[in-house]
């Protein structure tokens, strides 16, 4: 079995031990249905009948859905508590399900089953600001100051993931506190949206000095 379907495996496992509905994000995960079936809306939706929402008719679109938020603004980080609801994708079997769970949150699952595999890898932000060249070299010497005013602004107010990696020595982290029917949005390294707004926020406060 590859490793896409060891992760269908274990996400329909967790389907039917976990009590219904479920969640990731701010989607719901209906079913199974009788035939082994299931649905994915928004979880604002998630009292409404189907008649009332708008069928997504596959992964193309869903992807266009992604994109904006309710009033047409781009969403640069999939993470954001920005997703609009208004709609439903179903019915699907589990490895169309696992697709769109992926369109949704990019390597979330993947990143929820390592971790309960005892194999996710957090990588501090030191060591990803040594990896950054170019343009974005500049992160290397963010300040601490810097660094929390970033953290506060993108990751506690601008995305759901729950931040597993440090901005320093003496830093935390967001606590993992799951609920039993929800899977984790998990986040091991800062990402490529949170090194460019970093960026943007020293190059800005820069210019501001001088």
């Amino acid at each position: 079995m590859n490793g896409t379907g060891r992760l269908e495996t274990r996400l329909i496992a967790w389907l039917g031990d976990a009590p219904a509905p479920h969640f990731l994000g701010e989607v719901a995960l209906l079913g199974p249905d009788e035939r082994d079936a299931y649905e994915l809306r928004h979880r604002d939706d998630l009292e409404k009948p189907a008649s009332a929402l708008a069928a997504v008719a596959d992964l193309p679109a869903l992807r266009e859905i992604v994109k904006a938020d309710a009033t047409g603004n781009f969403r640069p980080l999939r993470g954001a508590p920005t997703l609009r609801p208004g709609w439903r994708l179903g019915p699907l079997m589990p490895g169309e399900l696992l697709a769109a769970l992926n369109v949704l949150y990019p390597v979330a699952l993947a990143f929820w089953a390592a971790q309960k595999a005892g194999t996710l890898a957090v990588t501090g932000f030191p060591e990803t600001a040594r990896r950054q060249t170019g343009m974005y070299r500049i992160v290397q010497i963010a300040t601490a100051s810097q660094l929390e005013r970033a953290v506060a602004e993108v990751c506690e107010k601008g995305c759901l993931r729950c931040r597993l990696w440090q901005s320093g020595p003496a830093s935390s982290h967001r606590p993992l506190g799951a609920k039993a029917d929800e899977l984790p949005l998990l986040c091991p390294e800062a990402c490529n949206y949170f090194v460019a707004q970093l960026r943007e926020q020293i190059v800005r406060e820069r210019e501001e000095e001088e």
